[in-house]
């Protein structure tokens, strides 16, 4: 059986200057998924919607990747781990744009952007004007919600969740209300 001796790690979630230190973690031999449940728990967040990477506070940077949650606390890779940062998973969407093109777009941004930021990446990932289509909330196919008065909500206080599906379609065109050029004229 392997011996491990114990050590602690910082845990810190946020970013920038409004990062904060949860707590310092005794580390054994276990998963690095026990580890974010315990930092998770105490931060009353849910483990599903962050993920765990390297942290270097002093140059204030991340790993080039998470950290894989099935990786043990005795792995080589792992085992150097002072420092770790919990962030939130960025949103990953689905955006359908059916008037444009046949494929999906997957677009990813943070919960903290805005309704206008996500219609702005979508548009000129298919290079349309923002102002040219109507951004509507798919997530019940059968009952599409319009988006446009959303624009500046958070995704998250617009309840845009992971995977969800959204819809970009072109603006109709507006008929121009006026008279007609003939005149008719009455029968005397």
């Amino acid at each position: 059986m392997d011996r491990f001796t114990f050590r602690f790690c910082s845990v810190y979630y946020g970013a920038g200057d409004r990062l904060q230190k949860t707590e310092e973690f005794a580390l054994g031999g276990e998963k690095l998924s026990k580890l974010k449940q315990r930092a998770c728990a105490s931060l009353c967040l849910d483990p599903e919607a962050v993920e765990l990477w390297r942290y270097d506070r002093a140059a204030d940077t991340t790993g080039a990747e998470p950290l894989q949650d099935d990786m043990r606390l005795t792995d080589a890779a792992v085992q150097r781990l002072t420092t770790l940062l919990l962030q939130h998973k960025p949103l990953r969407l689905k955006v359908l744009c059916p008037d444009i093109t046949s494929s999906v777009l997957r677009v990813e941004l943070e919960e903290t952007d805005t309704v206008r930021t996500l219609k702005a990446k979508a548009c000129a990932a298919v290079g349309v004007q923002p102002s040219s289509v109507l951004l509507w909330d798919a997530y019940d196919a059968d009952d599409l919600q319009p988006l446009e008065q959303q624009l500046g909500s958070s995704l998250a206080d617009a309840n845009i969740v992971q995977e969800q599906a959204l819809l970009l379609e072109l603006r109709k065109p507006r008929r121009r209300s006026g008279r007609s050029s003939s005149s008719s004229q009455s029968a005397a």
